[in-house]
C-alpha cells in the first residue's frame, strides 16, 4: 500500500486530534484502521506526522541474502 501523503497525515491527525475513532478515518481515507493506530502514536510520541530522516545509502545486501542469513 502506498504511504499517506503529508497532507493525508495531518488530514488524519486532525480528526483524530477531535476525537474521530482510527475506523471513521480510515474509511474516509480509504487506508487501513492500524496505518491510522500508528500514526496517531507516533505523533503522540514526536509530536510531529513527518517521516524520520533516512541515510538514503544503498543496501548492502539483496533481501535474498538477508534471508539466507537469517536461517
Amino acid at each position: 500500500m502506498p504511504r499517506l501523503t503529508r497532507n493525508q497525515r495531518e488530514q488524519a491527525i486532525g480528526r483524530l486530534h477531535i476525537g474521530q475513532s482510527p475506523l471513521v478515518v480510515a474509511n474516509d481515507l480509504n487506508c487501513s484502521i492500524q496505518t491510522h493506530v500508528q500514526l496517531w502514536e507516533r505523533y503522540n510520541v514526536r509530536n510531529s506526522s513527518d517521516d524520520r530522516p533516512r541515510s538514503n545509502q544503498p543496501r548492502v545486501t539483496t533481501s535474498r541474502q538477508d534471508r539466507h542469513l537469517l536461517r
